[in-house]
């Protein structure tokens, strides 16, 4: 039988990590979240008596204070100049995750808690290279027809750069 090193059995466990919810989310999912032990924190409890907002703002405010951002607003990643604003002035251990799906708020909650894990590894390696990024959280069907969820890193700082000046060359 082997034995643990004493390294290994003297580790503490990661800090368990604190997600933040922004206003297309509202009530339901945060809720659903809490109920499943995570900690939480919505756009209503940060921003109680402003609902507009713009994205760069609360994603900067959620990244400064170390939390994952999570949105279901796709619309986020194509806004150019939220994005150039966000990746110039991340905090290293910034990350926004975008749910993906046409789906009710229960079953994207059971989305994102089904691919929690791998968020979880995905968020703590970045943070250990300080190396902010987005990804995407959506539903994908495998062969014989089984759903599985997919967490994907879909942009950090030198992929944002890269991809904006595809996009000037082809104007």
């Amino acid at each position: 039988m082997k034995r643990r090193s004493a390294s290994k059995a003297s580790r503490t466990p990661p800090e368990p990590l604190t997600y933040f919810t922004d206003r297309d989310l509202a009530k339901k999912f945060p809720a659903i979240l809490r109920e499943a032990g995570l900690s939480v924190v919505p756009y209503r409890q940060v921003f109680p008596d402003d609902p507009t907002i713009p994205d760069r703002e609360w994603i900067r405010t959620a990244c400064q204070r170390g939390w994952v951002s999570l949105t279901h607003d796709s619309a986020t990643r194509k806004e150019e100049d939220t994005l150039d604003e966000v990746f110039r002035d991340w905090d290293p251990s910034g990350a926004l995750f975008i749910l993906k799906g046409g789906i009710p708020t229960q079953q994207l909650a059971e989305m994102f808690l089904e691919g929690q894990g791998k968020v979880e590894r995905m968020v703590r390696k970045h943070r250990r290279r300080q190396d902010p990024f987005i990804g995407r959280i959506r539903r994908m069907s495998r062969k014989g027809g089984r759903q599985a969820v997919e967490v994907l890193r879909w942009a950090d700082r030198e992929a944002w750069r890269t991809q904006k000046r595809k996009r000037r060359r082809q104007r």
